[in-house]
């Protein structure tokens, strides 16, 4: 029998019509089926085939199923035969179809993990303002000292002399500087 057509990943269309189930296979599922199909296409399409009893087998004599699930491309049934199971375990354990990336060994893709969380915006105060020292008052200049015996003839010469006001018991004072006599003179 000549393959004519794949229908899915385990039924095929012969020669004449008639259409062919692969014994002890699973329905394909979403996330390999495709695969399984194209596979079947690339594989089988003008291929002789024999059929004996529930089994398909390629022109080497090789079981189609079995070759089906070896390569991951199939999944067996619960009361599949000891040899199907055993090439399903094989490609499970290799990581190959259905059960590498990106199905998983599950028959249907698996959705996108949710991304992570977005970073909370954190506020960052702007930096305080730099502390502006307190201005200084501009430095006065030094009246020097009178004399410690100084004498003023009159109040134009002491402030002259940076010496005024006068207060009593300072050098250069004298009453009569003094004209309110309240122990400032030359005010």
């Amino acid at each position: 029998m000549k393959v004519a057509e794949v229908v899915d990943g385990r039924t095929i269309t012969v020669s004449g019509g008639g259409r062919v189930q692969l014994a002890g296979l699973a329905q394909p599922g979403e996330c390999w089926g495709a695969a399984a199909a194209d596979f079947l296409k690339t594989t089988l399409t003008g291929q002789d085939l024999r059929v004996v009893g529930a089994t398909v087998l390629l022109p080497d004599g090789v079981d189609l199923a079995v070759h089906l699930a070896g390569q991951g491309l199939a999944r067996a049934e619960q009361a599949a035969s000891a040899a199907l199971t055993a090439a399903q375990e094989a490609a499970k354990a290799a990581g190959l179809g259905l059960w590498g990336a990106p199905c998983a060994g599950g028959d249907t893709v698996a959705p996108p993990p949710p991304p992570p969380p977005a970073p909370k915006p954190t506020y960052n105060p702007p930096p305080p303002p730099p502390v502006q020292p307190a201005p200084q008052p501009a430095p006065q200049p030094v009246q020097p000292a009178p004399p410690a015996s100084a004498y003023y003839a009159n109040c134009d010469a002491a402030r002259a002399a940076g010496a005024a006001p006068l207060y009593a018991g300072q050098p250069g004072y004298r009453p009569a500087l003094d004209r309110d006599k309240d122990g400032v003179a030359c005010e």
